[in-house]
């Protein structure tokens, strides 16, 4: 059984009324006949007949056997191929990374951002579009931070929708900002495919080689 979701533009407690009144009419009309109505034997046949169809139609898909197979080969083989490269060259990476985490947990605070390209107020699909952004490092080196840039389109809902993401490529240390507070360029050059109201966010996070997940830090400012 399932509920049919009501749009999210209308109001939350609207949606959250109809959907509780679905529910209970749902939970009425179907699901408590079909538990409470039983043989001469007190079974309840036509639910012993969904339950196996449950198991039959799940089971292939959910069971142990999947759940211990897919720990093994998404988690703790990639986890003991990290742990391996980490100890080369007596941890050499793992120095790195601490030290990396260590000076960008103290810098993160003065590390700001701004976008320095004039955007144009029209452009045509299959045309590119340069950005550029720069950033205050605050001390941290250029590549110890990545800038990126979401792409996207707003939904009908009013959410937004992101088609593409850009990562960056550094440029030459920006002349409109003061070099010594250590300002860097970061570039983007985007093709733009889609047609109609195009919308685009810039966000800065900490960037490492060795960092098992790009966001690990927590650590994210938005330009």
């Amino acid at each position: 059984w399932s509920i049919k979701p009501y749009n999210r533009s209308f109001n939350h407690d609207y949606c959250d009324t109809e959907e509780a009144s679905d529910l209970l009419t749902l939970l009425e009309s179907d699901v408590k006949p079909l538990f409470y109505q039983r043989d001469q034997n007190g079974l309840p046949n036509e639910w012993i007949k969904y339950a196996k169809m449950a198991i039959r139609t799940i089971l292939p898909q959910f069971n142990s056997a999947r759940m211990v197979c897919e720990y093994l080969t998404q988690h703790y083989l990639p986890a003991s191929v990290y742990g391996r490269r980490l100890r080369q060259n007596n941890g050499a990476e793992a120095l790195s990374l601490e030290d990396f985490k260590r000076r960008v947990l103290a810098a993160w605070p003065g590390v700001t951002g701004i976008l320095i390209s004039e955007v144009p107020a029209q452009i045509h699909s299959g045309d590119t579009l340069t950005l550029n952004v720069a950033v205050t490092l605050n001390g941290l080196n250029p590549e110890d931070i990545a800038v990126e840039c979401l792409f996207g389109q707003d939904t009908p809902s009013g959410d937004w929708a992101t088609v593409e993401r850009f990562s960056t490529t550094v440029t030459a240390t920006t002349t409109e900002h003061d070099a010594s507070d250590g300002t860097q360029a970061y570039s983007f050059t985007l093709n733009i495919q889609l047609a109609g109201l195009q919308k685009f966010r810039f966000r800065i996070v900490p960037n490492h080689s060795a960092q098992l997940h790009p966001y690990e830090l927590g650590l994210m400012k938005w330009i």
